[in-house]
């Protein structure tokens, strides 16, 4: 991964102020964060009869804060906790008492809540996974599975690591996390991907982002899967020379084979056009390779072309057509 584009990315006050107090408490990953949490406030854990992650009393006055932290959560999630609860001890405009939700995906109505909240989050991710030691990971590392293996010293959640880490990848990155089901419980991208992604309560079929993807790596922890994907910006091309079809006899017969009915091929064939017509309008390279990359990321993800993309042919047919597209 060296010598990839580095995600520009703009620290926010909560995230500057993390880092300041990450150099002042010598904190480096995987850091010590329960004595950190411990020289801020008294600690107690409590077995919560709702699902809040924590809540934190007495901030900003001259009383020691507490933090009461849900004695529910995993190891990992605790961690994130302990750091999210520091956040708002640390962040000076977090006063008063506050119950934390860490998660990201949940919503309230209370816009304010929302963004302390998320501050808090960014804050303990920051304290956490140090973006310049995240980007460190990133350019000294020769695939995803070092990258994850690495950024797991950390030690924190797969979604908190994740997170983190797609916000300093450059642009070709996509995770997705599921259940045994294979239900997405969370998902995302760095800036820049073009790739579609299933909603959180779809159903993940990851054959055929592994299928298109330069490099995948997938963990789990026995509940849960996380899928992490990389689309290179210009894409492996195999040699098509000796291959005399055209581009139309290869969809033909990639259709054929998947037992499409004529009404299925043609809203293939219409959507398909679209898809590739919009992708050609977009920036690449100029090159077969570019044209390729962006169009795999523009097809992957999309439930009607899943047995295409899966298909032996699939990688000559969008060589012959990005060739043919070149060429006009």
């Amino acid at each position: 991964m060296v010598g990839e584009d580095r995600a520009r990315i703009v620290m926010t006050p909560e995230e500057k102020i993390a880092k300041r107090f990450a150099v002042r408490s010598h904190a480096v990953p995987p850091v010590n964060i329960e004595a950190l949490a411990e020289k801020s406030a008294k600690v107690e854990y409590v077995d919560f009869p709702t699902d809040a992650d924590a809540v934190t009393l007495h901030l900003k006055s001259s009383t020691r804060p507490i933090m009461l932290v849900n004695s529910k959560g995993s190891p990992l999630r605790k961690r994130f906790t302990l750091a999210h609860e520091l956040g708002h001890i640390v962040i000076p405009w977090h006063v008063g008492t506050i119950i934390s939700h860490i998660d990201r995906i949940v919503r309230f109505k209370d816009d304010a809540y929302t963004a302390i909240e998320a501050e808090a989050n960014r804050f303990a991710s920051e304290l956490l996974m140090p973006a310049d030691w995240i980007q460190g990971v990133i350019q000294g590392s020769h695939d995803l599975a070092e990258v994850f293996r690495r950024l797991s010293a950390a030690k924190t959640s797969p979604q908190s690591m994740s997170i983190a880490a797609f916000r300093q990848f450059p642009a070709g990155y996509a995770y997705a996390e599921v259940d045994l089901n294979g239900v997405v419980q969370y998902c995302g991208r760095s800036a820049g991907t073009e790739i579609s992604l299933p909603d959180p309560g779809d159903i993940l079929d990851h054959s055929s982002y592994d299928a298109c993807a330069d490099d995948s790596h997938e963990s789990s922890n026995g509940a849960r899967s996380l899928h992490w994907w990389h689309f290179r910006k210009r894409a492996h091309i195999p040699s098509v020379s000796a291959d005399k079809r055209e581009w139309r006899e290869i969809l033909d017969g990639m259709l054929a084979d998947t037992g499409s009915t004529p009404a299925e091929v043609k809203r293939i064939k219409m959507s398909l056009s679209g898809v590739i017509g919009a992708a050609n309008g977009r920036d690449h390279d100029g090159t077969v390779a570019g044209l390729v990359a962006l169009l795999k990321q523009r097809l992957v993800g999309r439930e009607n072309f899943v047995d295409l993309l899966r298909h032996k042919d699939f990688e000559t047919f969008l060589v012959k057509r990005a060739q043919g597209i070149l060429a006009e």
